[in-house]
C-alpha cells in the first residue's frame, strides 16, 4: 500500500457529473479532489457558484500543470445505467491529472465522452 512505502495517504473527495441530450447520457465526468483545508466540507457547502474551478480557485488549489491521455473504453455496467446506455458501448475516455505549483493533485479528471457527440483537438507549436 502507500502507507506501508512511506507515501502519504490523502483522503480524496469525488464530483460526478452527468451531461444529458434530451434524456441520452453523452458525457460522464468523474473529478478527483484532495480532501484539504476548505474542500473537505464540500460534501456539505456544495459547489461555488455551482462550479468546481471556482470552488478550488476558493481553497487556493491552482493548476499550473499536469498531462492528459485520451483513449477508448467501453462501458461498465456502472457508466452504462448513469449514462442509460448499453454496456460495452465504445466512449472517449479522457484522463487529465492536473497540479499545483508545489506539484500537489489539485484535481483528477477522467470523462467518458459519446464519441458521436465529442472529439479531441489539441493545437501545439508557434502559431
Amino acid at each position: 500500500t502507500l502507507a506501508d512505502a512511506g507515501a502519504p495517504v490523502t483522503t480524496e473527495l469525488a464530483v460526478r457529473r452527468v451531461r444529458r441530450e434530451h434524456t441520452r447520457g453523452i458525457s460522464l465526468e468523474t473529478v478527483t479532489v484532495p480532501a484539504v483545508g476548505p474542500l473537505a466540507a464540500l460534501p456539505e457547502t456544495g459547489l461555488r457558484d455551482g462550479s468546481l474551478t471556482k470552488t478550488l480557485e476558493a481553497a487556493g488549489r491552482i493548476s499550473v500543470g499536469g498531462d492528459q491521455w485520451i483513449s477508448t473504453e467501453r462501458l461498465d455496467a456502472c457508466a452504462a445505467e448513469l449514462l442509460g446506455r448499453s454496456i460495452g458501448e465504445l466512449f472517449l475516455r479522457a484522463e487529465r491529472t492536473s497540479v499545483d505549483i508545489e506539484g500537489r493533485l489539485v484535481e483528477r479528471v477522467v470523462s467518458l465522452l459519446d464519441p458521436d457527440r465529442f472529439q479531441f483537438h489539441l493545437t501545439f507549436g508557434h502559431r
